[in-house]
C-alpha cells in the first residue's frame, strides 16, 4: 500500500468532522443519557445517595463520549444529527 493511499484513507475515515459538530453531538448524547438517569431516579429514589449521584453523572459523561466517538468514526447520519443541528 502506498503512502498516498494511506493518507487518503485517513482523510476519508475522518470525514472532515469539525470540532463544533463533535461538541454538539457530545452535548446531545449527554443530555439524552442524563435524562434517562434522572428519570430512573424516580424508580430508585430510596437508594440514591450523593456518592451514587456522582457515579451516575460520571457514567453519563462516559456514555456520551463513547457514543460520540462511535457516531463520528462510523460516519452515520441519523436523527441525532438533526437534534444536534437544532441546538443553539
Amino acid at each position: 500500500m502506498s503512502r498516498q493511499s494511506k493518507n487518503n484513507g485517513a482523510a476519508e475515515a475522518k470525514g472532515g468532522v469539525s470540532g463544533k459538530r463533535v461538541a454538539r453531538l457530545f452535548v446531545t448524547y449527554w443530555a439524552i443519557a442524563f435524562m434517562v438517569v434522572v428519570l430512573s431516579f424516580y424508580a430508585i429514589a430510596d437508594l440514591v445517595t450523593v456518592k451514587l449521584a456522582y457515579i451516575l453523572l460520571a457514567a453519563t459523561i462516559v456514555v456520551a463520549a463513547v457514543a460520540t466517538l462511535v457516531h463520528v468514526r462510523k460516519g452515520k447520519k441519523n436523527s441525532i444529527d438533526e437534534i444536534a443541528k437544532r441546538m443553539p
